[in-house]
């Protein structure tokens, strides 16, 4: 994967093949977040304009990454049948798990300091209400 920077016109490299495959990268300004790995286990990534971090290193799949700014959010599927919804803050340095049920969340959208997800909240029938933390009071409505 590459980044062109359109101020410097310039061109950096900021993935190579020993990371697997990467996947659907989502730009917010000169920050680019994206998954990738191999098929047992997809990470998430984050490019700050400058270098590569790895967010996420664990046994399932995290994937879907959403960025505005420096905020990155996604989901990681941590067993077959259940995702959760997980936030980076490249301010803090700290990951947060923002759901931990036995239902799948998903759906996610970050605009500023909001993120908002679609979270199931009965298996059968689905169905799914809409939940939204905000990072700054870091509460969950």
């Amino acid at each position: 994967m590459f980044f062109y920077n359109g101020a410097s016109q310039t061109i950096t490299q900021i993935t190579d093949d020993s990371n697997g495959d990467n996947l659907r990268p989502v730009v917010s300004g000169e920050n680019i977040a994206w998954y990738g790995g191999h098929h047992a286990s997809r990470e998430i990534f984050y490019f700050d304009g400058t270098s590569t971090t790895q967010l996420t290193d664990n046994s399932w799949h995290d994937t879907r990454p959403q960025i505005s700014g420096d905020k990155i959010a996604w989901t990681g599927q941590v067993d077959d049948q259940d995702t959760e919804v997980f936030y980076y803050d490249e301010t803090t340095q700290i990951v947060t798990q923002l759901t931990d049920n036995n239902l799948s969340d998903g759906g996610i959208s970050i605009s500023g300091d909001q993120i908002a997800w679609v979270g199931r909240t009965t298996a059968s029938p689905a169905s799914g209400e809409i939940f939204v933390y905000d990072t700054v009071t870091q509460t969950t409505t």
